[in-house]
């Protein structure tokens, strides 16, 4: 039987318990925002709702923690994954926690527009709404996508995203997966 490290195992544990209240608060926002047709024809409940779907994803990939890992990465609490679980995991991490920062951006983007701009609903429901949209979910989409072919989604510690394998091989050049991985932490 292996032995884990106190940090290893509040690595792995951890995550789950804090990820799963993010994930219910968003999908309270999530399910309000979803059920409550009056709040759809406001661009602040759009942002919150896209914002809540991106937050839900991260949540979900910090829920899993190092379950996705491949099963027997030393030293790794509850890995019992495989390469292809753990690209996956990288994936949706990538995804969620590159989204989630650029809709409370859009938010941000949002207020200042109503705020300090004097902008109604109207102008920025036409002329700023669809950029606060696209940006986030483009951008997030296209990173992790590029981390695929890269073979960019490894062990980064406590999940599977952005990062050198085998750990340290960037210093020596002998990395078989994710090459490029401080180039893309840097882009992220």
């Amino acid at each position: 039987m292996m032995h884990y490290t106190p940090q290893a195992k509040t690595l792995a544990l951890l995550p789950k318990f804090t990820a799963t209240l993010s994930f219910m608060g968003s999908t309270f926002i999530f399910q309000d925002v979803a059920l409550h047709k009056r709040s759809s024809h406001r661009v602040y409940d759009r942002l919150v709702f896209g914002l809540s779907c991106s937050d839900m994803v991260a949540s979900i990939v910090n829920i899993l923690s190092t379950w996705p890992m491949p099963e027997g990465t030393p030293g790794v609490f509850l890995a019992s994954g495989t390469t292809q679980t753990c690209t996956t995991q990288g994936f949706f991490a990538e995804l969620g926690n590159m989204a989630t920062p650029l809709y409370n951006a859009s938010l941000c983007l949002y207020y200042l527009l109503l705020f300090r701009q004097g902008w109604t609903e109207d102008m920025i429901r036409t002329r700023a709404e669809p950029i606060m949209h696209i940006m986030p979910t483009t951008l997030a989409f296209t990173i992790s996508i590029l981390g695929i072919p890269f073979k960019l989604y490894n062990n980064s510690g406590w999940l599977c995203w952005i990062a050198a394998y085998p750990g340290g091989c960037q210093q020596t050049r002998t990395c078989t997966r994710g090459e490029y991985a401080d180039m893309f932490r840097w882009i992220h």
